[in-house]
Protein backbone atom coordinates (compact mmCIF):
# COMPACT_ATOMS: atom_id res chain seq x y z
CA UNK A 1 0.00 0.00 0.00
CA UNK A 2 1.72 3.34 -0.81
CA UNK A 3 0.45 6.44 1.25
CA UNK A 4 0.76 10.21 1.05
CA UNK A 5 0.26 11.80 4.41
CA UNK A 6 0.19 15.18 5.20
CA UNK A 7 2.10 17.33 7.52
CA UNK A 8 -0.67 19.89 9.33
CA UNK A 9 -0.50 23.49 8.39
CA UNK A 10 2.67 22.77 6.20
CA UNK A 11 3.31 22.22 2.66
CA UNK A 12 4.91 18.76 3.83
CA UNK A 13 3.87 15.23 2.69
CA UNK A 14 5.72 12.15 3.53
CA UNK A 15 5.20 9.26 0.26
CA UNK A 16 5.30 6.07 1.83
CA UNK A 17 5.00 1.93 1.55
CA UNK A 18 3.35 -0.22 4.25
CA UNK A 19 1.80 -3.42 4.78
CA UNK A 20 -0.59 -2.17 7.23
CA UNK A 21 -1.68 1.88 6.88
CA UNK A 22 -3.30 2.02 10.38
CA UNK A 23 -0.36 1.06 12.03
CA UNK A 24 2.20 2.92 10.30
CA UNK A 25 0.19 5.95 10.50
CA UNK A 26 -0.08 5.30 14.04
CA UNK A 27 3.80 4.96 14.38
CA UNK A 28 4.48 8.08 12.31
CA UNK A 29 2.27 9.93 14.48
CA UNK A 30 4.00 9.52 17.78
CA UNK A 31 7.12 11.08 15.89
CA UNK A 32 6.05 13.95 14.41
CA UNK A 33 5.92 17.71 15.41
CA UNK A 34 2.16 18.55 14.18
CA UNK A 35 -0.70 15.74 13.19
CA UNK A 36 -1.32 14.14 10.08
CA UNK A 37 -3.37 13.48 8.03
CA UNK A 38 -3.69 10.26 5.15
CA UNK A 39 -4.66 12.53 1.80
CA UNK A 40 -4.04 9.51 -0.24
CA UNK A 41 -3.97 5.68 -0.57
CA UNK A 42 -3.50 3.07 -3.66
CA UNK A 43 -2.05 -0.57 -4.04
CA UNK A 44 1.33 -0.81 -4.88
CA UNK A 45 4.49 -2.16 -3.37
CA UNK A 46 8.46 -0.66 -2.98
CA UNK A 47 8.94 -0.23 -6.66
CA UNK A 48 5.59 1.85 -6.66
CA UNK A 49 7.26 3.93 -4.28
CA UNK A 50 9.85 4.32 -5.96
CA UNK A 51 8.30 5.22 -8.93
CA UNK A 52 6.64 8.09 -6.79
CA UNK A 53 9.99 9.17 -5.56
CA UNK A 54 11.64 9.41 -8.73
CA UNK A 55 8.48 11.25 -10.67
CA UNK A 56 8.31 13.73 -7.62
CA UNK A 57 12.12 13.95 -6.81
CA UNK A 58 12.17 18.12 -7.86
CA UNK A 59 9.98 18.95 -5.12
CA UNK A 60 12.09 15.87 -2.42
CA UNK A 61 12.94 18.12 0.86
CA UNK A 62 14.48 14.87 2.47
CA UNK A 63 14.05 11.33 2.50
CA UNK A 64 10.38 10.55 1.79
CA UNK A 65 9.46 13.60 2.51
CA UNK A 66 8.49 16.39 -0.22
CA UNK A 67 6.56 19.45 -0.99
CA UNK A 68 2.74 18.62 -1.94
CA UNK A 69 2.07 18.97 -5.84
CA UNK A 70 -1.36 18.22 -6.98
CA UNK A 71 0.07 16.05 -9.30
CA UNK A 72 0.16 13.31 -6.26
CA UNK A 73 -3.25 12.99 -6.34
CA UNK A 74 -3.65 11.61 -9.86
CA UNK A 75 -0.02 9.91 -10.71
CA UNK A 76 -0.94 6.47 -11.71
CA UNK A 77 2.23 4.06 -10.89
CA UNK A 78 0.88 1.59 -13.37
CA UNK A 79 2.24 4.10 -16.17
CA UNK A 80 5.61 3.85 -14.86
CA UNK A 81 6.21 -0.14 -15.42
CA UNK A 82 7.54 0.64 -18.73
CA UNK A 83 10.05 2.85 -17.73
CA UNK A 84 14.18 1.39 -17.54
CA UNK A 85 15.63 1.93 -14.50
CA UNK A 86 18.71 3.09 -14.11
CA UNK A 87 21.57 0.37 -14.31
CA UNK A 88 23.44 1.74 -10.66
CA UNK A 89 21.46 4.37 -8.21
CA UNK A 90 22.69 7.64 -7.36
CA UNK A 91 25.01 7.91 -4.65
CA UNK A 92 23.55 11.48 -3.97
CA UNK A 93 21.37 9.98 -0.76
CA UNK A 94 25.19 9.25 0.80
CA UNK A 95 26.30 12.74 0.43
CA UNK A 96 22.84 13.86 1.82
CA UNK A 97 23.53 10.85 4.78
CA UNK A 98 26.59 12.82 5.80
CA UNK A 99 25.37 15.63 6.12
CA UNK A 100 22.67 14.75 8.08
CA UNK A 101 25.63 13.77 10.38
CA UNK A 102 26.67 16.68 10.74
CA UNK A 103 23.57 18.47 10.84
CA UNK A 104 23.08 16.16 13.89
CA UNK A 105 26.23 17.11 15.16
CA UNK A 106 25.49 20.35 15.03
CA UNK A 107 22.14 19.86 16.74
CA UNK A 108 23.86 18.16 19.25
CA UNK A 109 26.18 20.54 20.10
CA UNK A 110 23.39 23.94 20.35
CA UNK A 111 21.77 21.79 22.73
CA UNK A 112 24.64 21.15 24.86
CA UNK A 113 25.18 24.68 24.60
CA UNK A 114 22.50 25.89 25.81
CA UNK A 115 22.65 23.27 28.65
CA UNK A 116 19.50 21.15 27.55
CA UNK A 117 19.01 17.45 27.87
CA UNK A 118 17.44 15.30 25.28
CA UNK A 119 14.57 15.57 27.53
CA UNK A 120 14.01 18.57 28.15
CA UNK A 121 14.52 19.89 24.50
CA UNK A 122 11.43 17.10 23.99
CA UNK A 123 9.34 18.86 26.41
CA UNK A 124 10.23 22.51 25.30
CA UNK A 125 9.32 21.02 21.73
CA UNK A 126 6.32 18.84 22.69
CA UNK A 127 7.94 16.45 20.73
CA UNK A 128 9.67 12.72 21.95
CA UNK A 129 13.52 12.80 23.10
CA UNK A 130 14.05 9.68 21.22
CA UNK A 131 13.16 10.77 18.01
CA UNK A 132 15.43 13.90 19.35
CA UNK A 133 18.46 11.29 19.87
CA UNK A 134 18.10 10.19 15.86
CA UNK A 135 18.19 13.41 14.47
CA UNK A 136 21.65 14.22 16.55
CA UNK A 137 23.21 10.96 15.94
CA UNK A 138 22.28 11.37 12.17
CA UNK A 139 20.62 7.95 12.18
CA UNK A 140 17.15 10.44 10.81
CA UNK A 141 17.02 13.54 8.77
CA UNK A 142 14.73 16.48 11.18
CA UNK A 143 11.32 17.24 9.88
CA UNK A 144 11.51 21.13 8.50
CA UNK A 145 8.58 22.45 10.54
CA UNK A 146 10.10 20.76 14.03
CA UNK A 147 13.98 22.35 12.91
CA UNK A 148 12.02 25.54 12.22
CA UNK A 149 10.91 25.38 16.07
CA UNK A 150 13.83 24.53 17.44
CA UNK A 151 16.41 27.51 15.82
CA UNK A 152 13.32 29.79 17.08
CA UNK A 153 13.69 28.68 20.45
CA UNK A 154 17.38 28.50 20.65
CA UNK A 155 17.61 32.08 18.98
CA UNK A 156 19.88 31.24 16.49
CA UNK A 157 20.42 31.29 12.57
CA UNK A 158 20.19 28.67 9.90
CA UNK A 159 23.56 28.90 9.49
CA UNK A 160 24.36 27.28 12.79
CA UNK A 161 22.62 24.12 12.13
CA UNK A 162 23.91 24.05 8.17
CA UNK A 163 27.58 24.73 9.91
CA UNK A 164 30.53 22.80 8.29
CA UNK A 165 27.50 20.58 5.60
CA UNK A 166 28.39 23.20 2.42
CA UNK A 167 30.69 20.60 0.64
CA UNK A 168 28.73 17.32 1.28
CA UNK A 169 25.87 19.65 -0.19
CA UNK A 170 28.07 20.35 -3.09
CA UNK A 171 29.62 17.15 -3.77
CA UNK A 172 25.67 15.91 -3.88
CA UNK A 173 24.86 18.21 -6.63
CA UNK A 174 27.90 17.57 -8.36
CA UNK A 175 27.10 13.96 -8.62
CA UNK A 176 23.53 14.67 -9.28
CA UNK A 177 24.50 16.71 -11.90
CA UNK A 178 26.85 14.00 -13.25
CA UNK A 179 24.22 10.89 -12.92
CA UNK A 180 21.86 12.85 -14.80
CA UNK A 181 24.13 13.76 -17.65
CA UNK A 182 25.10 10.17 -17.68
CA UNK A 183 21.07 9.41 -17.82
CA UNK A 184 20.24 8.53 -14.31
CA UNK A 185 18.97 9.53 -11.62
Amino acid sequence: MIYIARLADTNSVKIGYTNNIKNRIASLRTSSPAPLTVIRECEGDRSTERAFHERFAEYRIMLEWFEYHEDMMSFAPSAWTGIKKPEKPSRAPKYIIGCAAQIGKNLSDIRKRNNLSQKDLGQMLSFDPSCWAKYESGDRQIDLTLLVRFVDLMGISYDEVFKDCESQIVNSVQHKRFSVNRGTQ
